[in-house]
């Protein structure tokens, strides 16, 4: 039978109610809050608006006092500034003066009309301060007619007429203080009472709703909370009969259970969540009862059971020992035999590494003869362009020599002429010596002619003319012959230049003669010798072809010895794993032997132990009561 599990929808139901007291206590704590914030505020506006009032009042009463005193003192500017200014910062044209109220904006520029309208007036309100307002400027006009008419010296028009017998100042003062002022002044005071009143009467009723309405959400907040405690005290009374009481009778049954005595079972008294884990606990106790029984019956069984395993596993533990002792004895016999392969197996590679040692020398030999071998055929061909070469040499030489000789019998015969010619030009000095004396000479004479002429007047005008001209012609044949002599001089000092060089130029042929006839000879030495060294050379070529052809037979000998090496020693690995394999094979025998063994040694043990186990599960399952 199933629970009808009234416990979890009691708890439900109170958990959802206690949730909703306290959603509307909280609403209702809100709600006082808010309703207390609106009577402060009422309060507040309250304040304020009388405050503003209170400061429309005064300052209209300034602006009387302040007009009265200009003209009573007959133009203080003090005053006039006064006035003025108060009537700037009510209208909103400067900042409102620190003297006011600090709740009332001071330094801000703003019309006193803007400032009634953010504190809330009603419209009856504004009303009745814009008839106040409204008569205040009227008595305005009337404080700025007489204050000007003090200060111009003038009649200044406006609202009021001027009597026939008045001074200007009586005119302003009378128009200040008559009757007809007070009037105005009393206008202005009565809709700022009648504002004052209703302002007081609206903040009044509003105080007293909010005060009202906060009364009420305390006092609803209050019975939400006396309920919310009831709750609570319901809830707690409800768990400690439907759920702590059957928990602790249930907790008795449990302390006589764990002393052994299963005849004991729980008490259903209740058709809920507590009485069908009540009922289900004593079923399951059914169960474990059976459960014992049984157990009681096998632990006979297994009992006779671990007496029988234990002897045979004794003896078999005997027989894994004597199997161990074998299989160890087989392992040190595959052990030596893996030593004696491993010793084999390293020789063979010590025979394959020297094999490999002498291919690869022999290969190395093999590429020593092949690379000697090309080197010499090439020097053979290298040796046979040098002959080659050698035999156009020497008839490069041989002419060289012949050119030399030509050379030097020419320039012994350009030698001797230059010698002639230089003699030659010794004559011509002489010669150009014999014409400078000439015209000397001539001069001298044509300078006498002219010393003649002079002598014999108009006679000798003509010869003097021709003794003039032949004295300019011995002059130009001196000046002549002075460039030819300096010419001849010049020729002579290149001539014995050219004839040393000549000289010197003759002993060089004759030297470089000389060196060509011993280049001719050592051409041809040379020449021989070249051709001794390329039949040497071919010599050389055919004994290292031999060289070779042999240094290949042996190479295929090498390759083919460590080929048959490497295959014995891969033999020998093989066995040498296989050696291994079988150490290895022998080596997890005896582990597993010694495995087996310490298992039957362990299951032996164990065996004991579960027979003790066995003793000690009857022993333990008599103690229970059934």
């Amino acid at each position: 039978m199933r629970p009808s599990f009234k416990i979890k929808t009691q708890f439900t139901v109170q958990a959802i109610f206690s949730i909703l007291l306290l959603l509307a206590l909280l609403f209702t704590l809100f709600e006082a809050r808010t309703r207390k914030e609106r009577l402060i505020n009422a309060e507040e506006q309250k304040y304020f608006s009388m405050l503003l009032a209170d400061e429309f009042r005064q300052t209209s009463q300034d602006l009387t006092r302040t007009c009265r005193v200009y003209v009573a003192t007959g133009g203080d500017m003090r005053y006039w500034d006064e006035y003025w200014n108060i009537v700037a910062w009510r209208k909103g044209d400067i900042p409102r003066p620190q003297t006011v109220n600090a709740n009332l904006y001071p330094g801000r520029t703003v019309d006193q009309q803007v400032l009634m309208k953010e504190l809330g007036y009603t419209e009856r309100e504004l009303s009745l301060l814009k008839q106040a307002i409204d008569f205040s400027n009227k008595l305005i006009a009337v404080e700025d007619q007489a204050m000007r008419c003090v200060k111009e010296g003038r009649f200044v028009s406006g609202p009021c007429a001027m009597r026939g017998d008045e001074t200007l100042l009586e005119f302003a003062i009378r128009i200040v203080n008559d009757e007809a002022y007070h009037a105005e002044v009393e206008k202005i005071m009565g809709p700022v009472g009648v504002f004052e009143r209703e302002l007081d009467e609206r903040v009044t009723l509003t105080t007293q709703n909010e005060s009202r309405r906060m009364d009420i959400s305390q006092s609803a907040a209050t019975g939400f909370a006396i309920v919310v405690i009831i709750s609570v005290a319901f809830f707690v009374f409800f768990l400690s009969r439907s759920v702590i009481n059957p928990i602790l009778k249930t907790s008795e049954v449990f302390t006589v259970l764990a002393s052994g005595d299963l005849t004991y079972s729980l008490r259903v008294g209740q058709n809920n969540e507590i009485g069908g884990m009540a009922r289900n606990f004593n079923e399951m106790l059914e169960s474990v009862k059976r459960l014992i029984r049984a157990i009681q019956k096998n632990a006979e069984f297994s009992s006779e059971i671990g007496q029988n395993l234990s002897s045979n596993m004794t003896e078999t533990a005997s027989a894994i020992n004597q199997i161990t002792v074998n299989i160890q004895d087989v392992k040190q016999r595959a052990l030596k035999q893996a030593t004696s392969v491993s010793e084999t197996a390293a020789t063979m590679e010590v025979i394959i590494n020297a094999i490999k040692q002498l291919n690869d020398s022999i290969e190395s030999q093999s590429a020593s003869v092949v690379q000697s071998s090309a080197s010499i055929e090439e020097m053979a061909a290298n040796i046979a362009s040098i002959t080659q070469t050698l035999g156009k040499s020497d008839v490069v030489v041989r002419d060289l020599a012949t050119a030399t000789f030509d050379g030097k019998e020419t320039l012994y015969s350009s030698n001797n002429i230059t010698q002639k010619i230089m003699e030659q030009s010794s004559g011509l000095l002489e010669a150009s010596d014999v014409i400078q004396n000439i015209a000397s000479q001539t001069n001298l004479l044509a300078m006498n002619a002219a010393i003649e002429a002079a002598h014999a007047g108009e006679y000798g005008k003509g010869f003097a003319v021709v003794a003039d001209e032949i004295r300019k012609l011995a002059e130009e044949s001196s000046a002549q012959g002075k460039k030819i002599t300096s010419t001849l001089k010049n020729f002579s000092i290149e001539i014995e230049t050219l004839s040393g060089s000549s000289k010197v130029l003759e002993e060089k042929f004759n030297a470089i003669y000389s060196l060509a006839e011993q280049v001719k000879d050592v051409s041809a030495s040379v020449m021989r010798a070249m051709t001794e060294q390329e039949r040497g050379s071919r010599e050389v070529l055919s004994s290292i072809k031999n060289i070779n052809e042999i240094t290949a037979e042996v190479k295929y000998g090498s390759e083919d010895m460590l080929r048959g090496g490497e295959q014995a020693a891969a033999e020998m690995h093989k066995l040498d794993d296989l050696t291994r394999a079988i150490t290895d094979s022998m080596n997890e025998m005896a582990s597993g032997a010694a495995q087996v063994n310490q298992a039957a040694q362990e299951v032996n043990k164990i065996t004991q132990k579960n027979e003790e186990s066995i003793e000690n599960l009857s022993r333990e399952v008599g103690k229970f009561k059934v």
